[in-house]
């Protein structure tokens, strides 16, 4: 079986080996969440 192409159920397929990685880096370390807000994004409105 080769290992070069990635089809998710519900995205774009991935191919290529750079391809691949990039996504499952985006996977293990995703910029969203609740550790990523600041004390800058709970003040009050002014």
């Amino acid at each position: 079986m080769r290992g070069d192409m990635r089809v998710p159920q519900h995205d774009r397929p991935s191919v290529g080996k750079e391809m691949i990685e990039a996504r499952l880096g985006w996977i293990e370390h995703p910029e969203y969440g609740i550790d990523l807000p600041g004390p800058g994004d709970y003040q009050a409105p002014k």
